[in-house]
């Protein structure tokens, strides 16, 4: 089994305007060793189009990867170009893939 066979990755955008701060993630927010994440410190300053996530998404830093920041979101938002996003296809667990990305 790929990657591809289950899950995409999520191109989907959302303006930073409609995002609160707690929807926001960004490599900073993600914790490190595979802990979640904690509210950013700020919103991007500028108006930008950010990654869409939804609950049950997959986010992880592409910056130092072994640093191990990955969280399974709770919740929706938008998140920084340098945080990959992936979305489980219909029939799979994103608890599964979660456990398979870490």
């Amino acid at each position: 089994m790929i990657l591809s066979d289950i899950a995409e990755y999520v191109t989907e955008r959302v303006n930073s305007k409609s995002i609160t701060l707690n929807q926001y993630v960004t490599t900073d927010s993600l914790l490190q060793n595979k802990r979640g994440r904690q509210t950013a410190q700020n919103l991007p300053p500028m108006t930008c189009a950010l990654t869409r996530y939804c609950k049950g998404d997959i986010l992880i830093s592409n910056i130092r990867p072994y640093l191990k920041k990955i969280w399974l979101a709770d919740s929706d938002g938008g998140c920084s170009t340098d945080v990959l996003a992936f979305r489980t296809k219909n029939g799979h667990s994103p608890n599964y893939l979660y456990a398979l990305l870490i």
